[in-house]
Formats: structure tokens, sequence, C-alpha cells
């Protein structure tokens, strides 16, 4: 299952590394992908029926909360249909240093894997610490200056804003134990792909690039990205278009759906 957990990141570890003085800048939104499964090779498994991505980031006076799922249906070689979903929830502070989170893995209504804890960062970001409650009860330390998801992105699109073209971070997105290397890529300015819902229009307006995201095992520094993904994502953090590719598994998404949600007035 470790291949699923990579893809928990699919927008979060756009570079969603944060500074509170940009908090403002990321709008509140749901949205709803389509998921085209382009190639497939997992074993025992035939065919896929497609899938979608749900996600809803919500912001409050003192933190950002987030949702996502993510699911897809298969049929193995044996005709068995296979249905699978990834359930992921994070409240993260708006200072970026603390996350608690709940991540699940759900194969034909059964869990396979669930993590759930609490991460802290120090302010001076030299040291950091994981406190997990499920699986088991285990307290481990995080590298130094690792960063939590909504956190990462906000820096990433804070130094594409000032032309940085490559971003190199440590990720921990609440998946699995360990923390991940993450590297972004900008490749161009987004473009927009055709038949997007109305409801978005009008906050797609500023600046959006095309950015490549690759992952790595974070002992494994020289060897090859575990997955990566690609976005077309703007200045205000709402995604248009992605592809995500390991392995085992392309999936394209199309933005079908989408909600802005109300910024709360903290004054």
């Amino acid at each position: 299952m470790k291949t699923f957990k990579f893809i928990f990141s699919i927008l979060f570890s756009q570079g969603f590394l944060f500074s509170s003085a940009l908090a403002a800048d990321i709008q509140p939104h749901q949205a709803h992908y389509n998921l085209d499964i382009k190639e497939l090779n997992m074993a025992g498994m035939a065919t896929s029926r497609g899938g979608d991505f749900f996600l809803r980031i919500e912001k409050t006076c003192t933190s950002w909360v987030l949702a996502s799922q993510f699911s897809f249906n298969l049929e193995s070689e044996d005709n068995i249909p296979v249905s699978m979903v990834m359930l992921g929830q994070w409240e993260e502070t708006l200072d970026g240093h603390s996350m608690s989170f709940k991540s699940q893995t759900i194969i034909n209504g059964g869990i396979v894997d669930l993590y759930e804890g609490v991460s802290n960062n120090s302010k001076d970001g030299s040291e950091g610490l994981l406190y997990l409650t499920q699986p088991t009860q285990t307290t481990l330390p995080l590298p130094a200056n690792t960063y939590f998801p909504l956190s990462a992105t906000i820096y990433s699109l804070e130094n594409i804003k000032q032309g940085k073209a490559v971003l190199n971070y440590t990720l921990y997105d609440g998946a699995a134990r360990d923390a991940v290397r993450v590297s972004d890529l900008l490749v161009g300015k987004s473009v927009q792909p055709k038949d997007l819902p109305n409801e978005v229009k009008p906050y797609i307006k500023g600046e959006g690039w095309k950015i490549i995201t690759s992952f790595f095992n974070y002992d494994e520094p020289d060897g090859e990205a575990t997955s990566t993904h690609t976005t077309d994502i703007y200045e205000n953090g709402i995604t248009t278009e992605l592809k995500i590719s390991n392995s085992q598994i392309t999936a394209v998404g199309k933005l079908m759906q989408f909600e802005a949600l109300p910024v709360p007035d903290c004054n």
C-alpha cells in the first residue's frame, strides 16, 4: 500500500510551505475532480473504471482545516470489483508549526491502513516531533525544517512568484511514519483546460503555473522518484488540472465542480 500514500499528497505536496503573512492569498474552496486512469500496472488488477478526487480547504481564525477523498474502482483479473478509497483529514495552524491528521486507506469497505496523530515543529525549524496514536502509540523525530501540507504549498508559490524554478524541501503529510523529500520544478505557465466550471472562472484570473512535483524516500537521497504529480495551479492555491504518475498508476484529473468558501472575519 505504500504507493497509495503518495497519492494523498496529490494537491498539498505542491509546495504548501506557508507563512501566516501569505495566508490570505489562499482561497478556501472545495473541488471535485474526475479521474481518468490512463495506465494501470497493479498486480492482480486488470482494468479501471475511473475515479474521483474531492478536496476541501477551509480557513478559521487559527488554522486551516483540510479534507480529501481519493477513490477509484478497479476490476481484478478474476473479474472481481475492487473499490479503493483514501481519506485524509488535517488541521494545520496558520503559523505552520503544528498539525493534527488522520489518513485511511480502505479497500472494499475494510480499512487496510490508518495513521492518526499530531506533528509539531519548533519555531526555528531546527527540530520536530511526530506523536502517533494509530496504528500504534509512538513518538518519532521529524527531520529539521520539515513542512506540513498547506504550509508547504505557500512556500512553493511564494518562491515561484519570486522567479525560482526549482525548490527542494522535506514534507510530512500524515500518510505514513516517515517524512518524504520533495522537489518542485516549474515547467511553464498553466493552461486553462476547456469546459471549466463557471464557478471557478472568477478565481483563476491571477498568475498560474504548471509544476512537476516529485517525491523521494527521505532515507534515499540519490534514489529515483516514487511518484510525480503535474498540476496547473494558480497563485491562490486553486488547481484546475492534475496528473499523478507512479510505477502502478497514471491518472489525469479534470475539475468538474467548484465552490468558493468564505474567508473568516477575524478582526
